[in-house]
Parts: C-alpha cells; structure tokens; sequence
C-alpha cells in the first residue's frame, strides 16, 4: 500500500469548485449511468450501497507525463488531499477506472484540453489537518516544500508515516503460511482503515 498526496487547492476556485461538486457532494451514479460502463456500475454499486461517491481523477499530462504517478497507486492505498502545505481531507482508494466522457462532464478540460479521467472513488473520506512540514523531511524535501503536482508516497517511507498518524493501516502485505503454498508465504489483502489520530482534528 502506498500514500496518495492529491494536490486540491481550495484558494483556486476553479479547482475548489471541483472538490465541492464531487468531493463534498458525493457523485451519484444514477445521475450519469448513461456514461459508465455496467462493469463500472455494477463496481460502484457493490462498493458504494448508498448510490453515490466521493469522486476524484487525474489527467494524463501534457505528454502524458502523469504516466508514472498514474500507475503508482492502486484500489486500498490511502488517499490525503493537499492545500495550503497541509493535507486537510484522507481516505482510502476503493476502486479505480478510466472514464473520459463521465471526466469531462464532472469536470470539464484542463489547460491542455485533457480530462481528469484516471478517475478513483474513495471511501471512508475525514477531514485531518496534517502540516505537510511533518512529511517535507521523510522525503528529504525542505520544510517550506510545497506539493505540485499529486505525489505517490511509498512503502517505507508510508510505513513511517502511518506509525507516526497511529492510522491502523499497514503498508505492506503481511505473509502467511497457506494450505496451498507449499510452504512459500502468500500475501493476504490489506484494508485501510482510519482510526483517531490524536493530533489531528477529524
């Protein structure tokens, strides 16, 4: 498992806007089920009973520079959102598709005239203030170091981190001993949870 850093500017109000409507007003699939896929429907329902998601994406980059960042997070990887050098929301990455039409009428184009269409929904979603000063020195970065654009935080360097927000997650698979292994250890699933951290604000 692995960090998401989610860059989300709230004093921008283009992308401010964009964090309210899919954000804090959860996606509702109903509303664009002429845009997503049955499997996709059908994934959200099972994950989301409730008919509706927190929603968030990522373009592919002028070039298609966000390639790396794209492929260096996956569906149980824990998921901040960053502004003003402090992550002020977090939750878990609970499924991952690509969907440009559904991007494009959430969202619209960037500069580029892309759409944000890695697109992730994301459950157990709480509000945290965590100044970003208290990650800058893990990852070897100054103090005042501010995130542009999303940052994939991994494993060891997550490992410290989720010991240091007492966050009930672990970072990576733990091994065990199967029926069917042979005797070779077998990674078992990792769910991320998040429990009270006791400084910061829920």
């Amino acid at each position: 498992m692995r960090i998401l850093i989610q860059p989300a500017n709230q004093k921008n109000a283009p992308v401010a806007g964009r964090y309210r409507r899919t954000i804090k007003n959860p996606v509702r699939f109903q509303d664009h089920e002429d845009l997503l896929t049955p499997d996709e429907r059908s994934s959200l329902d099972n994950l989301f009973p409730s008919g509706a998601a927190p929603m968030w994406g990522l373009t592919p980059g002028k070039g298609g520079s966000n390639k790396h960042t794209i492929e260096a997070f996956d569906v149980d990887d824990a998921v901040f959102f960053y502004s003003d050098r402090a992550l002020f929301a977090g939750g878990t990455v609970a499924y991952r598709f690509r969907n440009p039409s559904l991007a494009e009428r959430l969202w619209g184009r960037d500069k580029h005239d892309l759409t944000w269409e890695h697109m992730y929904a994301i459950s157990g979603l709480r509000g945290v203030r965590i100044p970003f000063s208290e990650i800058s020195p893990l990852l070897g970065w100054k103090p005042n170091a501010v995130v542009q654009p999303a940052l994939v935080i991994k494993e060891e360097v997550a490992d410290v981190l989720a010991e240091a927000w007492t966050l009930d997650v672990r970072t990576q698979p733990r091994a065990a001993a199967g029926p069917d292994a042979g005797g070779a250890p077998v990674l078992e699933p990792v769910a991320v949870t998040f429990t009270a951290l006791a400084h910061i604000r829920w």
